[in-house]
Parts: C-alpha cells; sequence; structure tokens
C-alpha cells in the first residue's frame, strides 16, 4: 500500500529508507547530504563501496544500522553517476527493480521513498510517482511511504545531524562572534549571501581561512566559505539544511552558543587575541551596512579596490558598474562612495 507523506523522511518510522545517490561517493546537496549528516557510518560504508566500484546504476547499496530504534536499514539508490549529470528516468526504472527485488529477499515490511531524481536531478515527479506505484502493484503487503517534493519544504528545517560535533577554534568562534553582533546590528537572521561577505571580510583582515574567494553575480564568493559553514551547521548554527548554496537562506544561532564560544574565548584571551582583533576589525567596517544590500555593496566595492587595484572613487564606480549588468542597475554612484569612504576611512 502507497501513502502519500510530508515532512521529513529522515524522522519516519518505516523499516527502510531509501536515500538518493550517485555512484562515485559524494553525499553534497540534498536529501543525500541530510542522510550523510543524519547517519555518519552509513555515508563512511557508501563512500568506500564506491571506490571500490561496488555501487552501481540499477544496483541497491545497502546498510544495516543493526537497530532497532528508527530505521533497520539505509538503502541508497543510485540516480546518477556523478553528481554533476542529472538523473535518468531509465536509471531509476533499473533501480526499482532491484529495490523490489532486495525489499523481498530482506522481508522489508515498511519503506520511506522521497522523490526519486526529482529536485538536483531535475526528473518529472509526475512520471517517476507513476514508476513507483507500477514497481510495487505486486507487493501490496509492503507499506510504502511516498514522500513528494512539494510536501518536503520542513526538510531542512528539521535536519538531522549526528555527526560529531567540531570542537571550536579561535577562528570559528570569532566567526561565531561576528554573526551573532551581525544579528544584534541587523535585528534579523541574516542571510547566507551576508555571511559569505562576513568571512570575506574575516579572511581579508588576516585570518587564515583559505577561502580562495573569486569573483561572482553577488559580489565575491567562496565555495570553500560554505564547506566552512557546513562543519559548524547543526552544532553552531542551523540554516543550510540540504546542503545547497541558497544565498537567501537564514542563518540562526543554536541557543546557547554564544556562552560556549565566550567561555572558550576567555580560557586564553591572550592567545586568540589576534583573531579577537580581525573579528572586531570587520564589525567596525560593516557598521550601518548590515543587510544583503549594504553587505553585496560593500563587498564588491572592495573587491574593486583591494583586489583589482581601483586607484580612485572614479575608477570604483566604473568597475563596479561593469561588473554585471545587475550592479549596474541596483549600485548608484552615491551608494559606491558611500561603500568607499568607509573601506577608506577604516583603512581597510
Amino acid at each position: 500500500m502507497i501513502e502519500s507523506c510530508s515532512g521529513n523522511i529522515l524522522t519516519s518510522e518505516a523499516e527502510a529508507l531509501v536515500n538518493t545517490v550517485n555512484t562515485v561517493g559524494v553525499m553534497g546537496k540534498g536529501i543525500a547530504y541530510q542522510f550523510k549528516k543524519a547517519w555518519p557510518a552509513m555515508e563512511k560504508e557508501y563512500a568506500a563501496a564506491c571506490s571500490r566500484k561496488e555501487v552501481q546504476i540499477g544496483k541497491m547499496h545497502i546498510w544495516d544500522s543493526g537497530s532497532f530504534i528508527g530505521p533497520r536499514y539505509i538503502i541508497n539508490f543510485p540516480t546518477k553517476r556523478h553528481w554533476r549529470q542529472p538523473s535518468l528516468l531509465s536509471y531509476v526504472q533499473l533501480g526499482l527493480k532491484d529495490l523490489v527485488h532486495v525489499i523481498r529477499e530482506l522481508g522489508i515490511r515498511s519503506i520511506a521513498i522521497p522523490p526519486l531524481g526529482c529536485g538536483n536531478g531535475g526528473l518529472d515527479w509526475n512520471i517517476v510517482k507513476k514508476e513507483i506505484e507500477t514497481a510495487f502493484q505486486d507487493l501490496p503487503e509492503v507499506q510504502v511511504f511516498l514522500y513528494e517534493p512539494a510536501k518536503m519544504s520542513q526538510f531542512a528545517e528539521n535536519a538531522i545531524d549526528r555527526t560529531s560535533k567540531p570542537g571550536l577554534t579561535a577562528a570559528s568562534a570569532n566567526i561565531l562572534r561576528i554573526i551573532y553582533n551581525y544579528y544584534i546590528l541587523e535585528y534579523f537572521n541574516p542571510r547566507l549571501i551576508e555571511i559569505h561577505k562576513l568571512l570575506y571580510f574575516y579572511e581579508y583582515a588576516g585570518e587564515p581561512l583559505k577561502l580562495n574567494y573569486q569573483k561572482f553575480t553577488y559580489g565575491p564568493y567562496s565555495k570553500n566559505a560554505h564547506h566552512l559553514l557546513g562543519r559548524l551547521n547543526g552544532h553552531y548554527l542551523t540554516g543550510l539544511g540540504t546542503g545547497e548554496d541558497r544565498p537567501m537562506a537564514e542563518i540562526r544561532l543554536v541557543d546557547g552558543v554564544m556562552k560556549e564560544v565566550n567561555e572558550f574565548l576567555d580560557q586564553d584571551q591572550e592567545r586568540f587575541s589576534a583573531s579577537k582583533e580581525r573579528a572586531d576589525r570587520v564589525l567596525r567596517l560593516i557598521e550601518g551596512f548590515e543587510n544583503p544590500y549594504g553587505m553585496e555593496l560593500l563587498a564588491t566595492v572592495h573587491w574593486v579596490v583591494c583586489r583589482v587595484g581601483a586607484d580612485s572613487i572614479e575608477k570604483t564606480i566604473e568597475l563596479v558598474q561593469k561588473w554585471n549588468s545587475r550592479k549596474a542597475k541596483i549600485f548608484p554612484p552615491h551608494h559606491i562612495r558611500i561603500a568607499w569612504e568607509r573601506i577608506q576611512k577604516e583603512n581597510f
């Protein structure tokens, strides 16, 4: 029997949960990213199986949790070969045949299935849903909880994270302190796009973060910055959810995190003083620019001045407005001048 479900598939009471994966061992986005965070041991076993070329299209990779609480099995269902490639309907069709075989072989009585190959995979859910319904016609005794794309909106907010909590460092503690103080100034939860700019300034101030920022649509951007935040997500902050880089995702600090941060920094104030001073420089620089528009403006102007080498306000205005048509439209010369003057005043 098939039952349409909503909410977070990771909290399903089904005996088996299906996770959509590729065959190269990467669980970097979407549902797979959340499975990785919830069951780190499963992800390690899956990655090892991929390195041995055991994870193939049309063949389920099964992880037995051995648990009587929560799902007994995680079934990794390959819907694409490489994470950069789209899913193919033929891969889903082949996989469903093996999934039915696995269910019969293991005697599974209930199973939760996500929208296979949809979302990041790009497949049409209406077509995929029919394939799933057809595949399970001969298994009426199996309870199938089918999670549809439109009903998974709360998935990121209700994510489960069982990865080990990383210890604080001078850098991570001050990153959290910057985010906290930024939140106090803005009065709203900051967006991911704003956090990216805060990290850009913190690294430029001298903190050795190795983020490798590049010129991008909304100003300086770093994929490494997203990975850094991903390690903190679920332990010190929340909002990254499925691991995807969503510029307007709201980032929230976990309750009580600043008490932990302050206690850590107070342990050795002298040793952490340099990192703290760099963070304080960032907070002085961005005061008055605490919103997505202001942070994009300030970071874009800073990039043009300090990375490109614009040596005058006139050249700065020219290069900012040549960055792309979007910036030419939304950043008038007088706003660019205000940001330029702040950078000069703070000698940043």
